[in-house]
């Protein structure tokens, strides 16, 4: 919500445009994160077979989709395409390590993060979000919020704050 904004102070108006294209790679951060796990998964099992598959896969689809994206989207395309190959690295992960005998955590850990990123997401969406100053604070306390509200984020008196499920 605010990229555009960050790089444009941090490195002049030149830089504004990038800030969509940081949007778009930040979604892949948590795809690479899941993707870790699942390859720290089959190293553990020793099936570094499974991880030359995956690796071999996903950079030829990487390969192709790029030459496509970026001679039509250039720069966005390449951040889609950076997306989309860490979520075929992902599924051919979770495919691979369910072979052996590993299952994909359920969809329903995220969901109250999810609604929370909606919820801030919203709010960003009005005046409050057009400044850099006021968009990074009501973000973070409206998340916080959120999550408190939908008993995700929990204070115990004397202990650090805990997050559930």
């Amino acid at each position: 919500m605010i990229a555009s904004g960050l790089m444009q102070r941090l490195y002049g108006i030149e830089f504004e445009a990038a800030g969509s294209i940081l949007v778009v790679l930040l979604v892949s951060a948590p795809i690479s994160v899941l993707r870790s796990i699942v390859t720290s998964v089959l190293m553990a099992e020793r099936r570094e077979d499974y991880l030359l598959q995956t690796v071999a896969v996903s950079a030829a689809i990487n390969v192709a989709l790029n030459l496509v994206a970026v001679r039509v989207w250039g720069m966005m395309g390449a951040a889609v395409v950076t997306v989309a190959t860490e979520l075929v690295r992902l599924g051919i992960g979770l495919h691979l390590a369910s072979r052996i005998g590993y299952s994909a955590p359920p969809i329903s850990l995220v969901r109250k993060p999810f609604a929370a990123a909606i919820v801030m997401t919203l709010v960003l969406l009005t005046p409050v979000g057009r400044t850099l100053w006021t968009a990074i604070p009501v973000g973070a306390a409206v998340y916080g919020a959120v999550l408190v509200a939908l008993g995700s984020l929990r204070f115990r008196r004397g202990r650090l704050p805990e997050l559930v499920a």
